[in-house]
């Protein structure tokens, strides 16, 4: 009997000893995670990279066709962004993003337009010819082409292809720029904008933005 009771004793004193070399073993604590969030330049960064995206790589552009004619406008936007660093200690960074679009728009006019242009043209020279020949004037001559210079024949030319522009595409560029200002460590937009002319900015802000952790 005291032989199994030292036995026992020192089977509860290993046990004892194992449970304390595990609970001071260093490694067997796992460390604490740390969640590092990133700087005013790193958010802006990450921001700048989802809204460059979505602004410069979606392709602008409709085309409007009626009865007489067909409109066309294309374009593409670049952006441009400049980051402020505080001026001093309590100050907010801010940030100027700069959208630069620029445009091409032009109209071709339909086969029954330019017809109709045609005939309203031939109208107008019979009647002029009458006015002339009416005329009791002997010293009234009709017109000599080389007096009167060489008639416009880029009209007649695009007139006599259907479907060409008959306009000279005229192009068109505007630039807006929008504030931002980091607070509460999140960027914000602090520019307004127009739900009805900016949809898309406002879009692409979203989206932006919201990749903040």
């Amino acid at each position: 009997m005291r032989l199994i009771g030292v036995r026992f004793t020192m089977f509860t004193m290993g046990a004892i000893a194992a449970l304390s070399g595990t609970s001071c073993n260093p490694q067997s604590n796992k460390p604490a995670t740390v969640n590092t969030k990133p700087s005013p330049e790193e958010s802006f960064a990450t921001i700048m990279e989802v809204f460059r995206r979505r602004m410069e790589e979606t392709p602008i552009g409709f085309v409007v066709s009626d009865a007489s004619s067909r409109s066309t406008l294309t374009g593409m936007n670049k952006v441009s962004d400049e980051l402020i660093k505080p001026a001093s200690a309590g100050e907010p960074f801010k940030a100027v993003v700069t959208v630069s679009s620029q445009s091409r728009y032009w109209v071709a006019r339909t086969k029954e337009e330019e017809e109709s242009d045609r005939e309203k043209e031939k109208e107008a020279a019979a009647k002029n010819d009458g006015l002339g020949t009416e005329s009791g004037d002997e010293n009234s001559k009709p017109f000599d082409p080389a007096v009167t210079g060489p008639k416009d024949s880029s009209r007649s030319r695009s007139s006599s292809i259907p479907g060409v522009p008959t306009a000279i595409p005229s192009s068109d560029q505007d630039e807006r720029k929008y504030e931002l200002v980091y607070e509460n460590e999140k960027w914000k937009l602090v520019t307004e904008l127009n739900p009805e002319t900016e949809q898309s900015v406002q879009n692409a802000f979203k989206n932006a933005l919201d990749t903040q952790l």
